[in-house]
């Protein structure tokens, strides 16, 4: 083997040790980012065109050091141990932030960007957090969805932008066309489009600059769907106590308040019965939440089985409990009609539409609504769900041939 090349042992996240004449060493361990499901544009980032699918885990080629991946509409993003950030698949707008609109099959680096803390990918733009609290943007801007005021229905850019007016953010999150901001002062932002109500300012009128969700304040956690939005909020001040709150558009039940009634201002959501919560998820019709004691709850389209319960009904008002607690998962991800679903023992669940592989068991079959363990992947710390496909951020423990 050449003096570059390295012997992979297995997935796994914790650290190993091989013995041999000398004094035992630890095994080094590499975080990766792995990718299946659609592959269209190279949004899969295994290196070459391809116009069909995947339906097992393979790897992201050439990215180590991951520390955060985000799957958006047919692009992909990923942001490592240095602070930079890595894209690739489609674009056509420029949402690979590379100064160019050619699709990339493999990584390619953003520049100018430095210190990025989290990444965010929407249906055809992205979003970057620095560790300064500033939030950049890129790729298209017809409804305003990078935020610097400069909204163009056939404009976009190809390079980051900073985002308007926004200071001291935590956390972003990214929709089809629009995105969410939570500062630390515990409130929400949201800027693009807003034609059902999904920046949550009481209007329909888009917005190329952030405005702030009305009444929310003390949240912890934000998602963003199709065209709908969640937070997480604390209340009290002797005993906390986690209510969950969405926003946006609600034809099919996925704002969870047993109406079917759009609502262009926060609304609480009701009958989710647990300790606390531990993450949020919103996909292209559906919501999800998962409780502190692992138990998942879920609301809205249901037609692909993606609210994971194997039920016959198309569609929920209010939240059901698709998965028990006690369950191991602590992490979910909705993505168009698919969830993924992490384990503490570093096993993936998913479930939904399989009709790309996103479900990563090898099938295209969408018959089962129940989880189902994604085939060959363990040692993952961290899943993405987007538009039928899938990725995932795990470790790989190796010993580099100089070693051996």
């Amino acid at each position: 083997m050449a003096a570059s090349a390295a012997l992979a042992l297995g997935l796994a996240g914790g650290a190993v040790t091989v013995s041999g004449d000398a004094q035992a060493r630890p095994v080094p361990v590499r975080s990766v980012a792995a990718s299946w499901g659609l592959a269209l544009y190279g949004n899969l980032g295994f290196g070459r065109p391809s116009g069909g699918s995947r339906t097992l885990a393979g790897p992201v080629a050439g990215l180590t050091g991951v520390r955060q991946v985000a799957a958006g509409g047919l692009h992909s993003l990923a942001l490592t141990s240095d602070g930079s950030v890595w894209a690739f698949g489609n674009n056509s707008v420029g949402q690979l932030g590379n100064g160019s609109t050619a699709t990339s099959y493999v990584p390619v680096q953003v520049p100018g960007l430095t210190g990025i803390t989290q990444i965010a990918a929407g249906g055809d733009f992205s979003l970057a957090l620095a560790s300064d609290g500033s939030v950049w943007a890129w790729g298209h801007d017809d409804d305003g969805q990078l935020g610097d005021d400069d909204a163009d229905p056939l404009g976009y850019s190809t390079i980051p932008v900073q985002v308007r007016g926004l200071t001291g953010v935590t956390q972003i999150a990214a929709g089809l066309k629009f995105a969410l901001a939570l500062r630390s002062d515990g409130t929400v932002w949201a800027w693009g489009e807003n034609g059902s109500g999904q920046l949550g300012n009481g209007t329909t009128n888009n917005s190329a600059v952030p405005v702030q969700v009305t009444g929310l304040s003390r949240v912890t956690q934000i998602a963003a769907g199709t065209d709908s939005a969640m937070a997480a909020l604390t209340r009290g001040f002797i005993t906390s106590l986690t209510t969950v709150w969405t926003w946006g558009a609600n034809d099919v039940g996925q704002l969870g308040d047993r109406t079917l009634t759009s609502r262009s201002t926060p609304g609480q959501v009701s009958g989710i019965d647990v300790p606390g919560v531990r993450d949020i998820s919103v996909g292209d019709e559906f919501s999800m939440v998962l409780g502190s004691d692992g138990s998942v709850w879920a609301w809205g389209a249901d037609r692909d089985g993606q609210l994971g319960n194997a039920a016959t009904e198309t569609l929920w008002v209010g939240p059901v409990e698709t998965i028990g607690k006690d369950s191991g998962i602590i992490q979910i991800s909705a993505g168009y009609s698919h969830v993924l679903a992490l384990r503490s023992d570093g096993t993936v669940l998913a479930w939904g539409d399989n009709s790309a592989g996103e479900i990563g068991n090898g099938t295209y079959s969408s018959t089962p609504s129940l989880p189902t363990e994604v085939t060959g992947l363990t040692g993952v710390t961290q899943v993405s769900a987007g538009l039928e496909f899938s990725l995932a951020m795990h470790n790989i423990r190796f010993i580099p041939a100089s070693g051996l």
